[in-house]
């Protein structure tokens, strides 16, 4: 994707929370965007722990792969 503006806090909540009901628990999910996009303290990361949903967000896709391997063996 190209164009996207940097999320507020607001979005970010928002996108989260939406991700997390639709997830039902049942799914990981990394993200791979430039540093830009990650809020310093992972706001949207803590919030969707939060709401029940396992994901990370990585400037590297190779540190997101390892992650996502790593997020399934736990769960399975």
């Amino acid at each position: 994707l190209t164009g996207i503006s940097i999320p507020t806090l607001i979005d970010r909540f928002l996108m989260v929370e939406e991700c997390a009901q639709q997830a039902d628990g049942m799914l990981a999910v990394v993200m791979v965007v430039p540093p830009k996009y990650i809020h310093p303290q992972k706001f949207g990361i803590k919030v969707a722990l939060h709401f029940g949903l396992t994901t990370n967000v990585f400037t590297d896709e190779d540190a997101a792969l390892h992650w996502l391997s790593t997020a399934a063996m736990r769960a399975g």
